[in-house]
């Protein structure tokens, strides 16, 4: 039986079985792939980008180029798209010899095809996540945190003022949401079908695993931490190309206008942001900010300055954000406002 653990997207892309299973028609390579697939996460990313490549090619190469002999297959992969006409099917043999001519020219067919093909300036399949159609069902967590269960069985705790959408086509190829927000993400696992975390400026993909996503509209500050498993995060941004892999305990974060930045961190913070315990002890002004843009997403706008030293000491287990603010202001003598994940802060 071959062993496909080492399998990357190039390798699955020569096999008749997973060409099988890419077209759908044969159950029994479906069956067969999807048990593959189902305990193997790292190559379950490998499949699915060599899926994306098959169906592309799918659609682009023509059935008279896909009869021709290894030489026409080869000096093809260089033609513009405009000049291919398009057809759904293709043959098992034309697929596998296609993708050896363009081995033999030094570029695998699925740099080939993706190069050619490719809607925008990515050259990953990034571009397509901004085009998906998601479902007027949306799950809000306003002044509460909530926890919600998708169709596939994953979970989701959304923070305060966090928005989530499911996309239409949830768990029939993939399994794709929308985030607007900060939300972690306990995914059941299915190797078959990438579940992804869309926001406005990236795209988290994971197979089975648990992390963290935040961005907030309106903050310059977004981060994806790691809690378990291994996930891809790619930039929707056009000047910005290349995913960066986590694994467990690593983090990126970045800014609007700042490249992501990959680094580690201590696991134990996830389960604090989990299991919110708010523990300030003399905190100053810096650190209560600090505090109160982990555990509840917001942003805090300073009005004025204070007219002595701020501390505080308090602890607070799951107490709502009214709550911890109305005790940080009595002691310290300000009024706040807040509107979404903004607080303003106004000393008297």
């Amino acid at each position: 039986m071959t062993d496909y653990s080492n399998f990357k997207a190039e390798d699955l892309l020569l096999d008749d079985s997973f060409i099988d299973y890419c077209r759908g028609l044969d159950r029994q390579a479906v069956t067969r792939w999807e048990l593959i697939l189902q305990d193997n996460e790292a190559l379950g990313l490998e499949a699915a980008k060599a899926r994306e490549i098959f169906y592309m090619a799918s659609v682009t190469v023509s059935m008279e180029e896909k009869q021709e002999d290894l030489n026409r297959l080869r000096s093809s992969i260089g033609r513009s798209v405009s000049s291919i006409p398009a057809e759904p099917k293709i043959p098992r043999m034309a697929w596998t010899r296609w993708v050896a001519a363009a081995a033999l020219v030094g570029v695998i067919a699925a740099a080939s095809i993706w190069l050619i093909n490719k809607p925008d300036k990515h050259d990953s399949n990034v571009a397509n996540y901004q085009h998906t159609k998601f479902q007027d069902l949306v799950h809000e967590a306003n002044d509460q945190r909530k926890k919600v269960e998708l169709p596939d069985g994953s979970l989701v705790e959304l923070n305060y003022n966090s928005r989530l959408k499911v996309a239409a086509d949830f768990n029939v190829n993939e399994r794709r949401v929308f985030l607007e927000g900060e939300a972690f993400f306990a995914v059941a696992k299915n190797a078959s079908k990438p579940f992804t975390v869309i926001t406005g400026q990236t795209a988290t993909t994971a197979l089975g695993t648990s992390f963290k996503v935040k961005d907030y509209p309106g903050q310059p500050n977004k981060s994806v931490m790691l809690a378990t498993g291994k996930v891809r995060v790619e930039s929707l941004k056009a000047d910005d190309l290349n995913p960066i892999f986590l694994l467990p305990g690593e983090k990126t974060d970045w800014t609007n206008d700042a490249p992501a930045i990959k680094s580690t961190y201590d696991l134990s913070l996830i389960e604090s942001w989990r299991n919110p315990v708010v523990i300030l002890d003399q905190a100053n002004l810096g650190e209560i900010i600090h505090t109160l843009g982990f555990y509840y997403g917001v942003q805090v706008d300073l009005q004025n300055r204070a007219r002595g030293p701020i501390a505080f000491t308090g602890k607070f287990t799951e107490k709502p954000l009214e709550d911890v603010l109305e005790a940080i202001a009595f002691t310290n003598k300000f009024e706040y406002t807040r509107k979404g994940n903004a607080v303003s802060i106004k000393f008297q």
